[in-house]
């Protein structure tokens, strides 16, 4: 089928699956940013990441009833609404997360942007260079990172649950 001859509805209905909706071009964005984004990641920074994780886990544990009636902070219109602001933050540091850990490898990012599939929009990051790469421990670190910056925000956002006070921040 040629898409430009097609009607769009049939052409969704063709496509309905997969549907990439390119934004932005972030390859040039990123290799300018790259430099302040890096100190972030050292052997260090990790190491104080997980014990800020651990420690906020640890009190986490001692305040376990509290921290299961917050919960109930999410069922409103101001609740629901940090809650939704909150996914969308971390999803875009997913996204970056994947983007910059490609760009200091040396991978062309040719574009960011919504996804949608079976027409449910996800953020997506085109890092499909890093196949070049022929070390697969640069690979895996590309395809982690995402997962590894949720893991930091878990883990900071634990911490900042037990110092924060009683209300929907909490």
């Amino acid at each position: 089928y040629d898409s430009n001859k097609m009607n769009p509805f049939l052409w969704l209905f063709f496509h309905y699956l997969y549907v990439r909706i390119p934004l932005f071009h972030p390859d040039k964005f990123l290799q300018d940013t790259l430099k302040y984004v890096t100190p972030f990641a050292s052997k260090t920074v990790f190491f104080i990441y997980a014990s800020i994780s651990l420690s906020g886990l640890i009190m986490l544990f001692f305040r376990f009833d509290e921290f299961i009636n917050t919960f109930t902070y999410f069922f409103n219109w101001e609740g629901m609404f940090v809650y939704l602001a909150v996914i969308f933050l971390t999803k875009i540091l997913h996204e970056l997360g994947h983007a910059y850990t490609a760009k200091y490898y040396g991978v062309h990012i040719p574009v960011m942007g919504v996804a949608l599939i079976v027409m449910w929009p996800v953020l997506f990051t085109d890092v499909t260079d890093s196949w070049k790469l022929t070390n697969r421990w640069k690979r895996f670190a590309i395809s982690s990172a995402g997962i590894v910056v949720e893991l930091v925000v878990a883990g900071l956002a634990t911490w900042g649950w037990v110092l924060s006070s009683p209300g929907v921040m909490q």
